[in-house]
């Protein structure tokens, strides 16, 4: 099971643009996200109206990220990503007036969460859409300089993304706030959104096996070499971007020593049991299989709808031709 946690403020929450009650889990992105990814994934939701990256509330206890995710992380924990979503209520009148300090303030809370999550532990921070001009009309927390702050906030996160290696999502790109406030997300961007981080959340599974494969009388199986690995992930690449590799092997050492990622984020597991190497295997959405039926199996077993599946083209030594190939598959060259 993968786990995600999405934590964030009153749109993680699914407060509606009325002001009148909160979205169903079936209509607020978390829900939908989880509907997207299916039974592989458990994904969690942790919204509160009027939380900040890192400025308090004077009226409101608990509402700075810097308090709260911590705690979050402990409660929901393990999670293998968390979907980080705040700076909406950062460019109130009251919090501050420039994105430059949204972005200090969020800079803050990416370096405390760093340093208390494990490296397999990745952070989607998402910018979320500006506000609209209906905000401060309807809120007196808004004013016009709110706005041009809110402007600018994608590109301070994008460049905290960059500097701390995490990935960036601009849910602006996609979607807008509701017309009717200005500052919540109405049905449609909800799915929206929940489709962009689908489409970044994607794990990729790459099996190495050596051990048996090594010995001499095991020849005519060949290993696979790093050029076949560089090839495949550099394939995965091309057709996920925002995919992280997550590598299986008898041999993790030698792993770590010869994979080549294509600059693509990588968690080298540690060696497991057969059965529950398998079922983390079988969670994963692309497969850079070696020519071994265990990883064969993970592909087969898994449940995600739009699998990617690379394998080398010459699953034995001495030819190309093999029953254990499958239409949807692409063949990577091996030498």
């Amino acid at each position: 099971m993968i786990e995600i946690l999405c934590f964030g403020d009153s749109n993680t929450y699914g407060f509606t643009p009325d002001w009148k009650h909160r979205y169903g889990r079936d209509i607020r992105y978390p829900g939908v996200l989880q509907a997207l990814l299916g039974d592989g994934y458990y994904v969690a939701e942790d919204g509160l109206i009027g939380r900040t990256a890192a400025f308090p509330d004077e009226n409101r206890a608990g509402r700075s990220a810097l308090e709260t995710l911590p705690l979050s992380i402990e409660s929901h924990g393990p999670v293998q990503y968390i979907i980080l979503m705040l700076g909406t209520n950062d460019c109130k009148i009251d919090k501050t007036r420039s994105a430059e300090d949204v972005g200090a303030g969020m800079d803050k809370l990416v370096r405390l969460v760093i340093g208390m999550l494990p490296a397999w532990t990745k952070i989607l921070l998402v910018a979320p859409p500006r506000l609209g001009p209906a905000a401060p009309q309807r809120d007196p927390e808004y004013d016009a300089q709110s706005l041009a702050v809110s402007q600018g906030v994608a590109a301070q996160y994008q460049m905290i993304a960059e500097a701390y290696g995490l990935r960036f999502l601009d849910a602006g790109t996609v979607t807008q706030m509701s017309a009717l406030d200005g500052e919540h997300l109405d049905p449609d961007g909800h799915k929206k959104l929940a489709a962009a981080i689908a489409a970044a959340a994607y794990p990729a599974a790459v099996h190495l096996r050596r051990g048996d494969y090594c010995r001499p009388e095991n020849e005519i199986l060949q290993v696979c070499t790093p050029a076949y690995y560089a090839r495949a992930a550099a394939a995965v690449k091309a057709a996920h971007p925002d995919a992280t590799l997550f590598v299986f092997s008898d041999d993790v050492d030698w792993a770590k020593q010869n994979l080549n990622t294509a600059d693509l984020p990588a968690v080298f597991a540690p060696r497991g049991s057969a059965v529950g190497d398998m079922a983390l295997m079988e969670q994963c959405r692309g497969f850079v299989l070696s020519n071994s039926t265990y990883s064969w199996w993970a592909q087969y077993l898994a449940k995600a709808t739009d699998k990617l599946v690379l394998a080398p083209e010459k699953w034995y030594a001495h030819t190309k031709k093999s029953a254990l190939y499958l239409p949807d598959w692409q063949l990577i060259e091996t030498d």
